[in-house]
């Protein structure tokens, strides 16, 4: 049923998984910035997957 699902489904889904990580990765940054931790590139983050 998952390779048959419309796509708008997809999009949706797709979507959904791009803003939960743009979610997490801003969220991730602010408690460092709030922390006063600004780690600049010191240490290479796995932004691409």
């Amino acid at each position: 049923q998952f390779l048959s699902a419309p796509e708008p489904n997809i999009f949706l889904g797709i979507t959904a998984i791009v803003l939960i990580g743009l979610a997490l990765f801003v969220g991730h940054e602010g408690l460092q910035a709030l922390r006063g931790r600004r780690v600049e590139k010191l240490e290479p983050a796995p932004t691409e997957a």
